[in-house]
């Protein structure tokens, strides 16, 4: 598929998804770390711009889920720096913290970007997700060059699903 990619001249601007690090058992945290291993080599092969991380859900505790998110990522950036391949974290809509993402504002990922404090760990944003925030302006603004993918959806309501309710911006 790389070949292809470079052949035809298009370009991956990024690859959806890593991320899950908050698990119930060490085990199953292995588990996911490698996963993520994995999602960094693909990225590579492809020369994506970058991984979005979808960061994981919380399996009870949320502090903690937060505090897994934090640690997997900090574990995982120098594998992906040697990749060459930068980590997008992406803040969903709060509906999902026990689904998908207990990283659920653009704040917090403001907050964990810069408390991981590497160059390769910046921001996914999904408007899908974000448009609600009434600080999406500034905090678009703080994520500044950390800011390496937009995403542009509308929210379709009523809603029907968590994920299948995204529409076309308009």
């Amino acid at each position: 598929a790389s070949a292809r990619l470079r052949q035809s001249g298009l370009r991956v601007t990024s690859v959806c998804r890593g991320g899950m690090f908050p698990q119930p058992t060490d085990r199953l945290r292995r588990e996911a770390m490698a996963d993520n291993r994995v999602a960094v080599d693909q990225a590579h092969a492809l020369g994506a711009d970058c991984l979005v991380l979808v960061c994981g859900a919380a399996h009870g505790d949320l502090a903690d889920a937060r505090r897994q998110v934090r640690d997997g990522i900090a574990e995982l950036e120098p594998y992906a720096r040697a990749a060459g391949v930068r980590l997008a974290v992406e803040p969903m809509h709060p509906m999902m913290a026990s689904s998908r993402s207990v990283i659920t504002s653009l704040s917090e990922a403001n907050d964990l970007v810069e408390a991981i404090g590497s160059d390769i760990v910046g921001i996914a944003l999904d408007s899908y997700h974000v448009w609600w925030d009434a600080a999406l302006p500034q905090q678009i603004t703080r994520a500044g060059e950390r800011l390496f993918s937009v995403q542009l959806a509308d929210w379709v309501t009523p809603i029907h699903g968590e994920l299948s309710s995204r529409g076309m911006p308009g």
